[in-house]
């Protein structure tokens, strides 16, 4: 999978004006380089989705599955400014050179799985 560009994902920042600057960083996918893999991944999340929906009939699923790579977390020291400027100089970083990597097997976690460091 070929990452092109960092985008904020997840909660506001905490104490943040601007309410498009995020909690989290994440890299994302260029569609162009690697549309078999998100098709892939789009494909197994329906699977997933479609079994979660028989199983609990009052599940709601009203987003998309967008794959990315959360890498950074901000906690309420840095301000609006600074995370833009650290999103901007990755985005730099990024169409100069994409970072290209291989995955492995898929796994799909639910927000309380997220949340539980791994052994």
């Amino acid at each position: 999978m070929v990452f092109n560009r960092v985008e904020g994902v997840g909660r506001r920042l905490p104490g943040g004006r601007d309410a498009d600057v995020r909690q989290k960083i994440a890299l994302f996918p260029d569609t162009q380089e690697c549309q078999e893999t998100i098709d892939l991944i789009e494909k197994e999340s329906d699977h997933i989705i479609d079994a979660t929906e028989q199983r609990l009939k009052q599940f709601i699923y009203p987003w998309d599955i967008t794959p990315h790579l959360t890498f950074a977390i901000f906690r309420g020291q840095a301000d609006d400014d600074q995370v833009k400027s650290v999103m901007d100089g990755y985005n730099e970083l990024l169409r100069k050179q994409p970072l290209v990597v291989s995955l492995g097997s898929l796994t799909f976690r639910h927000a309380s799985v997220r949340s539980k460091k791994r052994k």
